[in-house]
């Protein structure tokens, strides 16, 4: 075998094991996304205090606009809403106590809102 052919043949290998590396690393990349449909609020006004739902695409879309956009709560209108946490054991939604951060314990249940 001249020095071309084994040249080709290991260009060859090394080409397809580096498809197989990329396919197997990158190839799977959407059975791990995971995909948000809809974000959960809670109106923080006085007078409401209700829970709602909104689409993650709407939001998506009001936050290009304007990026400390929230969507107005349909029960009472205000936009004065923070983003609420599904708790991991009663999902009631937890609201955060400051800069995203979860208080240690549901105020609904009592355990800790997010599971380990």
């Amino acid at each position: 075998m001249n020095s071309n052919a084994v040249k080709l043949t290991l260009a060859i290998v090394l080409l397809v094991s580096a498809a197989a590396i990329a396919w197997y690393r990158f190839g799977n990349a959407e059975e791990d996304a995971v995909i948000i449909e809809k974000t959960h609020w809670i109106c923080t006004a006085s007078s409401c205090g209700k829970e709602f739902e909104f689409p993650a695409p709407d939001y998506a879309r009001i936050r290009r606009d304007s990026p400390d956009a929230v969507p107005p709560c349909p029960h009472c209108g205000t936009s004065t809403v923070v983003l609420g946490v599904p708790c991991s054991n009663c999902t009631k939604l937890v609201r955060p106590v400051g800069h995203g951060q979860l208080p240690p314990a549901c105020p609904h249940c009592g355990k800790p809102p997010v599971a380990n």
